[in-house]
């Protein structure tokens, strides 16, 4: 493990007690894969301890207490642990999850990163019924323009993020970076084709939510089918909010697409390559993002994308896809009949988010966050 040559911080302490799930997680074992100078005190979730590499500047910091439950958290976070930073006298604290501890832990200096768009897009998050959720983001949205205020530095993964909380929170006192997420390289190795698919389909991974436009995509389909004979299937590929779910599989019920729209739900993510690179399209819909991962993911597969026109789609894919508006169907209709008898340009389109992948990795990812660390000391 190869040490980055820095000199004036000495001690960072990362908490990454919120990664309970795989995209926080792949992005602290890729942080970890090489240290800077200095000790690196860690909290981690019980599933990750075992997958921390081993490293003598490589600290890791028991949090039994702490993961029990969200209250026995924010308790240790603002009891236990700021007597910890003052004791092992922390110069910089970490927070991937973008939630300072409520309590002062000056002089340790301060660091978070911003990676869910949705409290901040109203218009968004409006899409999602009354109820508990809608109200769960309000009170998210309170809580990180407090922190955005408070901390030394704000990691963003694009710079539509980065602009969006500077026009939205233009009075914080700390720097900024902007920081994109990385790519994992098996996204790129040739994959065999799923078994569970036979003959072309178009692919759309992601949760099935309000955002994600599913329905839309659904409508569009129903468009593609009643102007040319389509062999081709749609496979619609994640995990399903329940009350969306049950959304799009009424459409695709109503529209008569039965058989010819295949739900796949949640897969194992060593298995996702596959089902990218053997699709005849791939989509993204989504119209509330930070710095997506599918879409990398896509980018890497070398086929061609069709993605949203929202921002950051545009911003992280540039010219490497063609863009539509998600809630309006015949855009993404269009675009289906315009590209998918043309082996041509799906072959160029599809090079093309080959060469854009190559912008992103985990190794650029890593050496930039612990660069804009480390220059707050």
């Amino acid at each position: 493990m190869n040490a980055l040559s820095v000199s004036n911080v000495t001690k960072i302490f990362v908490n990454g007690l919120s990664a309970l799930l795989g995209g926080g997680q792949t992005y602290l074992l890729h942080l970890f894969n090489e240290l800077p100078e200095g000790e690196i005190h860690v909290a981690v979730p019980h599933e990750l301890k075992d997958s921390i590499p081993l490293h003598p500047r490589l600290i890791r910091v028991p949090a039994t207490f702490a993961q029990r439950s969200r209250l026995h958290r924010f308790l240790w976070e603002n009891f236990s642990l700021p007597r910890y930073l003052r004791a092992q006298r922390i110069d910089i604290y970490y927070q991937p999850s973008g939630m300072l501890p409520w309590r002062n832990i000056a002089p340790t200096r301060t660091a978070i990163a911003f990676r869910n768009m949705l409290p901040f897009a109203a218009t968004e998050s409006s899409r999602f019924p009354l109820g508990l959720k809608r109200l769960r983001y309000w009170l998210l949205r309170q809580a990180l323009s407090r922190d955005f205020r408070r901390a030394h530095l704000v990691i963003f993964v694009s710079h539509f993020a980065k602009q969006t909380i500077d026009h939205l929170l233009p009075r914080r006192r700390g720097r900024s970076a902007v920081v994109y997420h990385g790519l994992d390289e098996g996204f790129r190795r040739p994959t065999p084709r799923p078994p569970t698919l036979s003959g072309e389909y178009v692919l759309y991974v992601s949760i099935l939510n309000y955002y994600k436009a599913q329905v839309d995509v659904v409508r569009s389909w129903a468009m593609v089918r009643a102007r040319r004979p389509t062999p081709e299937k749609l496979v619609l590929l994640g995990p399903a909010n329940s009350s969306y779910g049950r959304k799009v599989r009424a459409e695709v019920k109503n529209l008569c697409l039965d058989g010819e729209v295949i739900f796949i739900g949640k897969v194992s993510h060593r298995d996702l390559p596959g089902y990218y690179q053997h699709a005849k399209l791939n989509v993204f819909a989504s119209s509330c993002e930070n710095c997506p991962n599918i879409l990398l993911e896509q980018l890497a597969a070398g086929r061609a994308i069709l993605a949203s026109n929202y921002q950051p789609m545009p911003e992280i894919a540039t010219s490497a896809a063609l863009y539509f508006d998600p809630y309006r169907p015949m855009e993404l209709c269009q675009l289906i009949l315009k590209t998918i008898d043309d082996p041509d340009q799906l072959d160029t389109m599809g090079r093309e988010a080959r060469r854009r992948s190559e912008d992103f990795s985990w190794a650029k990812t890593r050496q930039e966050t612990w660069q804009a660390l480390l220059e707050l000391g």
